[in-house]
């Protein structure tokens, strides 16, 4: 998988790791695979403006994304207070029904 990665990665694709936290990606793999991107599982975003042990795991993965320069995407993104703590914690992207429902795709329409 490695090197699949690293082969898209040379020609130019971005790469996300979806829904760390959950337990089925490893942070072992999230270092060796060094992704552009991490989207953080919906658990560790919601009531996360009251969860002190959901805070702390995500200052720590900013840290580690500041040393790897990936950016982190934080899920379950559904009350205003979260979107404050997301904000205050240096989160680089967020998503959420509070910042949009999730839209069909629609096609291109372009002549």
């Amino acid at each position: 998988m490695k090197k699949n990665i690293q082969f898209l990665k040379d020609e130019g694709y971005k790469v996300a790791v979806d829904d760390f936290g959950k337990g089925e990606i490893s942070l072992e793999t999230i270092v060796d695979l060094n992704p552009h991107y991490i989207k953080v599982d919906r658990s560790l975003g919601q009531n996360l403006y009251n969860s002190g042990k959901n805070q702390d795991v995500i200052k720590k993965l900013l840290f580690l994304c500041e040393r790897t320069n990936m950016k982190l995407v934080l899920e379950g993104i559904e009350k205003k207070e979260d979107l404050d703590m997301a904000k205050a914690l240096g989160v680089h992207y967020a998503q959420g029904y509070l910042l949009g429902e999730p839209k069909p795709m629609r096609e291109n329409t372009k002549k």
